[in-house]
């Protein structure tokens, strides 16, 4: 073997014993290990705290669209009222079944009467474009001339809310069901 002296060294950088250090002052070459058991203890450890914090993480994120979901319903009911205060009672879209004519009277600037004008005394009550569900992403709005219902509500198109331009009852939808 080698020089008994070099043999029982240790490396400053690591702590590890050096083997078959150069004898000519450069470089030394750690012998580092790990055994097999500290390499499964470590996976187990790993494997438990992605187990405990995993399902934590997406609880948080479900409370979180929860949360921005009942402030997006808040916000646009709201809105809803102040139009219909400016608007002598009238609600946006009343008595329609167009979702243009709803996201175009929230969005933009409107005259006493609902019609949609430039330079309009009233709104926008939303601005830039109409807000997503924050649970499905999905902007669109089904609007109904007549009270919401069930039936209507459980469909398969790519929208996030539900409207009565009847009633003025605002909803989100969520797959097949709706949230108050």
């Amino acid at each position: 073997m080698g020089d008994p002296a070099i043999d029982d060294e240790v490396c400053e950088s690591c702590g590890c014993e050096i083997k078959d250090a150069p004898l000519d002052g450069s470089r030394c070459v750690p012998v580092c290990s790990i055994s097999l058991i500290e390499l499964l203890m470590l996976g187990t450890l790993l494997g438990l705290l992605a187990a405990t914090t995993i399902p934590q993480l997406l609880h948080a994120r479900e409370t979180a669209q929860q949360k921005s979901l009942h402030e997006t319903l808040a916000a646009v009911r709201c809105q809803i009222e102040h139009f219909q205060e400016h608007h002598q009672g009238r609600l946006p879209a009343q008595g329609t079944d167009s979702e243009d004519e709803f996201v175009a009277q929230l969005c933009g600037r409107t005259m006493i009467s609902g019609h949609v004008e430039t330079n309009a005394r009233f709104g926008p009550y939303l601005l830039g474009e109409f807000p997503p569900n924050p649970c499905s992403g999905n902007s669109g709005v089904l609007v109904v001339a007549g009270p919401l219902q069930t039936a209507q509500l459980q469909t398969d198109r790519n929208l996030g809310w539900a409207y009565s331009s009847t009633t003025g009852d605002f909803r989100a939808i969520l797959g097949a069901s709706t949230v108050d």
